[in-house]
């Protein structure tokens, strides 16, 4: 595998959404690591793609993630499982080599979207301390399921030390601030 290159790279927030995350196993360390992402996710220049499952019913992405977050990032409203049963997130993503995934459910929704990614043509990383489900086990079908089917599985600190790759790059001091 070749490194990640931050360029090609883009940054997607599945369902991240208050009522998905009270219920999530873990919930109390996955959400630091999400913040951590999107706060690099904006030094090192990076766009990010939020998503949302059936918001009319859910509500969006949280408040204090939208917050966070690089302007102008879009978010996404679904009603499918995977990110890519949306046309417009489709668009959206197409030009990017490598999708980074991290939200909930591991199992569900984000599985869906990495299995559909794949099948785009596109690099796939699962974030795996930024991804949660509500059943610790399931979780980990999720996971064991998605590294068989090609996606690489990496924590929040591997992958941004890999975008910056030497202590000379212009946002090592910020970034590394974050993950301390």
């Amino acid at each position: 595998m070749e490194f990640p290159v931050a360029e090609k790279s883009a940054f997607i927030c599945v369902d991240v959404q208050e009522k998905l995350l009270s219920v999530i196993s873990g919930s109390e360390k996955i959400l630091p690591r999400i913040k951590i992402l999107l706060q690099a996710a904006k030094a090192l220049n990076i766009p990010v793609v939020a998503t949302c499952q059936y918001p009319e019913r859910l509500g969006n992405t949280m408040s204090e993630l939208l917050e966070i977050m690089p302007e102008n990032t879009p978010e996404y409203g679904k009603l499918s499982f995977s990110c890519f049963g949306e046309e417009s997130f489709r668009e959206k993503v197409a030009p990017c080599r490598t999708l980074v995934l991290f939200g909930v459910e591991t199992h569900v929704c984000v599985l869906q979207t990495a299995l559909d990614a794949i099948r785009a043509g596109h690099e796939v990383i699962l974030i795996e301390d930024a991804a949660g489900s509500r059943k610790e086990s399931d979780k980990e079908a999720g996971i064991a399921f998605m590294k068989e089917a090609g996606v690489k599985i990496m924590t929040s600190e591997m992958l941004l030390f890999m975008y910056m790759r030497s202590s000379r790059h212009p946002s090592f001091k910020e970034v590394s601030k974050l993950i301390k």
